[in-house]
C-alpha cells in the first residue's frame, strides 16, 4: 500500500500573520455559536493553519489575497503528492472562508473576492469536445505563461505544444530527467534532444518535479484565466487534447526538409531556386537546402 503523503511542514511559518489570525477565529468563533460539530471546526482551523502559514503567502493579508496567490499554495501541495480530497477540501475551506468575509466586510472584500476559487477545483465538464485554440486565445496562452510564478505553466505548455507526444510520452520530459551536459532528456533507455523552446523554458524550473495530477492543475488556471478574459465556453475545460489540436492547425510541414514548425514568419524563409522564377516557402532551418538539391 502507498504511503499516506504527509504535509510539507518544513514549508510553514510557526504561526499565521496577525491580521490572517484574526479572522480565522472571527470564523471559527461563528461555527462555535451555530453548534457547529468539533472535528468540523478542527478539521477547517487545519486547513486554515496550513493556508496562512504558508511561507510564500505568508506576509499577505487574506483581503489582498488572488486566485493566483492560492494557486501557489495548491501547486505546492500537488509537488509533495497531496491527495486530490485534502487539496479539495483546502480549497473548499477557503472558498468558505471568502463567502463568509465577503458578507461580513464587503467594503474591504468585494462581491467577487475570490469567487473563481470555486471552478478551479470543480469537475470538468465532460460533454464539452476538445478544440484548437483561436488565434486570439493562443496569443492570450503565450502571454499567461510568461508570468511571475507559472513557469511550471510555461514548461508544461511549451513541451506540449512543441513536441508531438502522446500523455504518456510527458514523464521523459520531467524536468528531473534532463541530462545537462549531453542537452537531453533520459529515462529507461529513452532518449529526447532539448530543443531550444524547450531548453529556454527548462532552465526555469531546474531540477523540479512534474507530475501529470500537476499538469491537470495548470490546464485548470489555463481555462480560467481564458474565461476571465471572455473567451473559451463556459465551462470549458482546457485539455491536452486542446493542445494538441491547436499544434494540429498552427504547425505546418516544411516542403523541403518535411520538419514540422510553426506559423510564425520568423520560423520561414522564401526561396527562390536557379531553374525557376518562383519562391517558395520553406522552414528556416533548412532554407530549401536538402539532399541532391541545389539553391
Amino acid at each position: 500500500m502507498r504511503k499516506k503523503a504527509e504535509f510539507p511542514m518544513h514549508l510553514l511559518n510557526s504561526r499565521m500573520n496577525d491580521t490572517n489570525k484574526k479572522y480565522v477565529d472571527e470564523f471559527l468563533d461563528g461555527l462555535k455559536q451555530e453548534n457547529k460539530s468539533e472535528s468540523s471546526i478542527n478539521n477547517y482551523l487545519i486547513a486554515y493553519d496550513r493556508i496562512f502559514r504558508y511561507k510564500e503567502n505568508w506576509d499577505i493579508d487574506f483581503e489582498d489575497y488572488t486566485e493566483s496567490v492560492y494557486e501557489n499554495f495548491a501547486i505546492a501541495l500537488l509537488e509533495y503528492e497531496m491527495s486530490d480530497d485534502r487539496i479539495n477540501f483546502i480549497t473548499s475551506s477557503i472558498s468558505i472562508l471568502a463567502e463568509y468575509m465577503r458578507n461580513r466586510y464587503p467594503d474591504k472584500f468585494g462581491r467577487y473576492f475570490l469567487k473563481d476559487l470555486e471552478r478551479l477545483d470543480g469537475e470538468e465538464k465532460k460533454n464539452i469536445p476538445s478544440r484548437a485554440l483561436t488565434q486570439i486565445e493562443l496569443n492570450l496562452v503565450k502571454e499567461l505563461i510568461k508570468r511571475e510564478g507559472l513557469e511550471k505553466l510555461e514548461y508544461i505548455f511549451t513541451v506540449l505544444y512543441y513536441k508531438d507526444i502522446k500523455k504518456l510520452d510527458f514523464e521523459i520530459f520531467n524536468p528531473q530527467n534532463a541530462v545537462f551536459k549531453e542537452k537531453c532528456f533520459k529515462l529507461n533507455g529513452k532518449m529526447q534532444e532539448f530543443t531550444e523552446e524547450i531548453e529556454k523554458a527548462l532552465m526555469k524550473v531546474k531540477g523540479k518535479k512534474i507530475t501529470w495530477r500537476m499538469i491537470l492543475y495548470h490546464f485548470k488556471i489555463v481555462a480560467l484565466y481564458l474565461h476571465k478574459e471572455g473567451f473559451y465556453e463556459k465551462g470549458k475545460p482546457f485539455t491536452f487534447d486542446d493542445i494538441k489540436k491547436t499544434r494540429d492547425k498552427y504547425f505546418i510541414k516544411c516542403p523541403c526538409c518535411g520538419s514540422t514548425v510553426e506559423n510564425i514568419a520568423d520560423n520561414w524563409v522564401l526561396v527562390q531556386y536557379d531553374f525557376s522564377g518562383q519562391k517558395i516557402l520553406t522552414c528556416k532551418n533548412c532554407k530549401g537546402v536538402v539532399s541532391n538539391e541545389n539553391i
